[in-house]
């Protein structure tokens, strides 16, 4: 006996998708356009891929090879891989399509946000006192109103996420604990480099 698929729900299912889309473009635009132009860092795989972009940019400074083709973007993808190769290897295969969906589509869209100009951002807030706070709470807004959507559709942007599955194979520790201590060491880690080119430059 067959599957039968209804028109409704190839509908609930499109619309599923294109607002995981729509989340994964405001978690990029809140990180690339606010957070970023701001001087602001985060935590999970985009900060990740933010900090080893920021090394190799100051390694390499003036290099197009990092410029074009080792952009956030593309970090985000292969740090998303790696740790979902980790994690199917060690706790097995629990990753919805919808989770890799949202991993891929938000490599995608922190690549095309990233032909857009902050300047556009910038230029609305640079005019009021304590710009760079406000404009970093807008893109915490943004990413948060992007991971609760995707989270909404049953999607998830993997990343941390899949470092506490992978821990809790172990570990009986919760979610948020690690989050905190991943997160935590991310920001303390962009801090000591913020510190070191300072003193190069």
């Amino acid at each position: 006996m067959g599957v039968k698929i209804s028109s409704r729900s190839i509908l609930v299912g499109i619309k599923e998708y294109l607002l995981m889309t729509f989340g994964m473009f405001c978690y990029a635009f809140g990180w690339q356009m606010c957070v970023l132009p701001a001087g602001g860092m985060g935590g999970g795989a985009a900060g990740l891929a933010t900090l080893i972009n920021a090394v190799l940019s100051s390694v390499f400074p003036g290099s197009e090879f990092i410029s074009s083709f080792v952009t956030i973007g593309n970090l985000i993808f292969v740090i998303n891989c790696i740790l979902l190769i980790l994690g199917v290897m060690i706790v097995g295969w629990k990753f919805g399509i919808k989770t890799l969906y949202c991993i891929l589509m938000m490599s995608v869209m922190f690549n095309l946000v990233e032909f857009l100009d902050p300047a556009l951002v910038v230029n609305v807030f640079k005019g009021v006192d304590a710009w760079r706070l406000l404009m970093v709470v807008l893109g915490a807004a943004s990413c948060g109103v992007g991971i609760a959507v995707s989270f909404m559709q049953g999607g998830s942007t993997g990343g941390t996420d899949i470092v506490a599955m992978i821990i809790n194979k172990f570990r009986t520790v919760s979610y948020g604990k690690v989050l905190l201590m991943t997160d935590c060491g991310i920001l303390i880690s962009s801090v000591f480099l913020h510190t070191t080119v300072s003193m190069a430059t």
